[in-house]
C-alpha cells in the first residue's frame, strides 16, 4: 500500500511506502536529538559531527545496492556525466581524471551549519530536518565536480528553507560554477534520462 505525502512548501507530492516514511521520520527524529544535543558543545567540530551523523544514519543506508552514492535514486545527471555513466574511473591522455562523481547539491558542511543554526535558535523540528535531508543528489563530471568545488554559495545568498523559490535557490552555485541546471535530467531503471529539469528550470 502506498501512503500519499505532501512535501512541505513544495507544490510536489511523493509516492512514499508506509514503511519507507515511518524509517525516515524515525532516522529525522535520531538526527534532531543529535544535533540537540551537540549545539551547545564549544569544544568539538559540531558541523564535521552532524555530517558524519547524517551519512552513517540517513545517507549510507539509503544508497542503491552497488554502494555508489552516485547511484541513489533520484540524482539528478548532467548531460557530461550521462555520457560517462558507464565508464569506470580513468586518466585521461593529459593526466587528468576522468569519470563521474555524486555530489550534494548544497554542501552537506552548509547544511549541518544551519541545522546547528536553527536549533540553537529553538526553530529545529522534524520536518525541518526532513526537508534539508531529502535535498536532492546530483551526478557530475569530476571535470563539473572541480568546478563545484571552487564555487562557494554566491555572495549574499541566505539559507532560507521557507522561502517560497528555495527549491529553486538551492541550485545557485551550479548557476554560478557555469553548470546549466535546465540541462539536468533524472535518469530510468534502465540509465537513461527521463522527464524534466528540476522544478522552476
Amino acid at each position: 500500500q502506498l501512503r500519499l505525502c505532501t512535501a512541505q512548501g513544495r507544490g510536489i507530492q511523493l509516492l512514499m511506502n508506509p514503511s519507507e516514511h515511518e524509517r525516515d521520520e524515525r532516522d529525522a527524529q535520531l538526527i534532531l536529538a543529535l544535533v540537540g544535543l551537540l549545539k551547545d558543545r564549544t569544544d568539538l567540530n559540531l558541523t564535521k559531527i552532524i555530517r558524519d551523523d547524517v551519512d552513517y544514519v540517513w545517507a549510507k543506508p539509503r544508497e542503491t545496492k552497488q554502494g555508489h552514492r552516485k547511484r541513489s535514486a533520484g540524482s539528478w545527471w548532467s548531460e557530461e556525466a550521462w555520457k560517462l555513466k558507464d565508464q569506470k574511473r580513468s586518466i585521461g591522455s593529459d593526466g587528468s581524471t576522468v569519470g563521474t562523481t555524486g555530489e550534494h547539491v548544497m554542501p552537506m558542511r552548509v547544511v549541518s551549519q544551519h541545522l546547528l543554526d536553527l536549533a540553537r535558535a529553538d526553530r529545529l523540528d522534524v520536518t525541518t530536518v526532513l526537508r534539508l535531508l531529502r535535498l536532492p543528489m546530483a551526478v557530475v563530471s569530476v571535470d563539473e565536480d572541480g568546478l563545484l568545488d571552487r564555487q562557494k554559495m554566491p555572495n549574499g545568498w541566505v539559507f532560507d528553507v521557507d522561502a517560497p523559490d528555495f527549491d529553486v535557490r538551492i541550485w545557485d552555485r551550479y548557476t554560478a560554477a557555469g553548470i546549466k541546471v535546465s540541462e539536468l535530467r533524472q535518469l530510468d531503471a534502465q540509465g537513461n534520462p527521463i522527464g524534466r529539469a528540476p522544478l522552476g528550470f
